[in-house]
């Protein structure tokens, strides 16, 4: 991520990033982001720390806002479009996602609305689990995210999670650019991390029992 923010910075040096995290929880990924960025931190606009959870908004703003004064945060629900909930489409340089994907019941709808947020060219950064496990039934077994999915096809067997061949397709599916895997060793591990950039198209829902249209988004372009 770090080398993407100094490219951006080398092509344009007023270009000034905007950053949204989906379901930061804890704030554990947001912590480790957020320090990588610090050099830059005169060209970030905006580090968007989302969740569903009120409390763990309070969290951030009390722990991390005084270290990092561009942080701003917001309900947000990856299931539903952006343009509903407040956040702009088409207004994201990079979006970040640790472990909170799997946690919606459509996959590919959701992959569509973190789209709908992003600029063309903008990047996606996944980290998900990669297999399905005991430590992985009983540590998320319990919560309501673990048994929302519908589209079981695209599932491992009997659990959320996807394999890294079906994120690649999902994502080409769903109009990205793809799906670089940095570290395919920590596939052994449970954990994958992979990177797809948006072609700048995206569908959005026009109303809230209308069915989606094309729409192309332009602008230069859970728990952890």
């Amino acid at each position: 991520m770090a080398d993407a923010v100094r490219a951006w910075g080398r092509a344009d040096s007023s270009r000034r990033l905007r950053i949204l995290e989906v379901g930061a929880g804890t704030g554990a990924t947001s912590a480790k982001v957020l320090e990588a960025l610090e050099p830059f931190g005169d060209r970030i606009a905006e580090y968007c720390y989302t969740d569903l959870s009120k409390a763990f908004l309070f969290r951030a703003e009390e722990r991390l806002r005084p270290r990092y004064p561009y942080l701003t945060t917001r309900i947000f629900d990856a299931g539903r479009p952006p343009g509903h909930q407040g956040v702009e489409p088409g207004g994201f340089d990079i979006v970040v996602a640790t472990n909170v994907l799997h946690a919606t019941a459509d996959i590919s709808g959701t992959l569509r609305n973190v789209k709908a947020a992003m600029r063309a060219g903008g990047l996606l950064f996944i980290n998900e689990m990669s297999r399905n496990t005991i430590l992985a039934h009983l540590t998320f077994g319990l919560l309501d995210g673990w048994w929302l999915y519908r589209d079981a096809e695209l599932r491992i067997p009997g659990s959320p999670v996807l394999a890294a061949d079906r994120w690649l397709e999902v994502l080409e599916d769903e109009g990205f650019r793809t799906g670089a895997q940095p570290d395919t060793a920590a596939h052994a591990l449970g954990q994958q991390l992979i990177v797809a950039e948006s072609d700048g198209r995206f569908r959005v829902r026009t109303g809230p029992e209308e069915p989606e249209g094309a729409a192309g988004g332009r602008g230069g372009a859970g728990r952890r």
